[in-house]
């Protein structure tokens, strides 16, 4: 803030993953890291955000394809991903009256896009959940 004087955009992209081929094989340890790296570390770096930006600000958090659909190896970042997604959908309807977008994108696995697409990844799913800015009031 010193140096710029004004904060326009957050873009939260941190994850911790590991795959677990069994639940039995996740421990604790493993299933608080990736919450705390996941969705902890998204909600504080906005909540210190939100409190320096101004309207026509942004923040952009990313999300992931296994949060809306899933992975059986992959449970917890699966949890913490889908947590983003709701996260970044509650926060837009929070700072809707300070004028903040916030936004979430979704990209998918880029191995198995690479392979179905013959390797022209431009097409790769971009799930965007957006809040509309003005009109809400639910």
């Amino acid at each position: 803030m010193k140096a710029f004087g004004r904060l326009d955009i957050l873009v939260n992209n941190a994850a911790f993953q590991v795959q677990a081929a069994r639940l039995a094989n996740l421990s604790a340890e493993h299933f608080d890291e990736t919450l705390k790296t996941n969705l902890y570390g998204y909600f504080f770096m906005a909540k210190a955000a939100a409190a320096e930006m101004r309207p026509g600000a942004a923040i952009i958090n990313t999300g992931s394809v296994t949060g809306i659909l899933g992975s059986g190896g992959l449970l917890d970042y699966s949890m913490t991903k889908g947590g983003i997604h709701a996260f970044t959908r509650s926060l837009a309807m929070h700072l809707v009256p300070k004028g903040i977008r916030v936004n979430a994108v979704a990209p998918g696995h880029l191995d198995e896009a690479a392979r179905s697409t013959g390797g022209d990844c431009s097409g790769i799913c971009v799930f965007s959940l957006a809040a509309v800015i003005g009109g809400y009031t639910g």
